[in-house]
């Protein structure tokens, strides 16, 4: 996978807000006064996993990890996603048009300067010993 920093932005400008429909795919929420309540993917707790939804925050009560912001920080820190599979997660729900990937070809080029900068470094320091 393969995301530019402008993808970043906008899967992330596309979830802002929408916690609530992330951890609604994961879990039942149940509504408690303001907040939804769920149990926690990593304790299972019982309604341990608090959701504000005015607040755009979420923290469960028995685990000190499970705590954030945002749906990104949802996915990584309670259902384990890596970093770019949340991503592809957030990009797919809602709808999030991606660049285009750069070309093979594009890339050949800036990995074989790279590779003779780190021959000429090696050479360089071996040189000095």
């Amino acid at each position: 996978m393969y995301f530019t920093q402008d993808d970043i932005k906008r899967i992330k400008e596309a979830s802002k807000g929408r916690l609530l429909d992330v951890i609604g795919d994961f879990h039942e929420l149940r509504k408690r006064g303001a907040e939804y309540k769920c149990e926690c993917p990593k304790c299972h707790g019982q309604e341990k996993l608090h959701i504000s939804p005015a607040k755009q925050i979420f923290k469960c009560f028995s685990c000190p990890d499970i705590k954030g912001k945002e749906p990104l920080d949802y996915l990584q820190r309670a259902e384990d996603m890596q970093f770019l599979e949340a991503c592809d997660y957030l990009a797919r729900k809602f709808n999030v048009l991606l660049d285009p990937k750069p070309e093979k070809q594009a890339l050949e080029p800036i990995l074989s300067r790279n590779i003779i900068k780190l021959q000429i470094t090696d050479n360089h320091i071996l040189s000095k010993v």
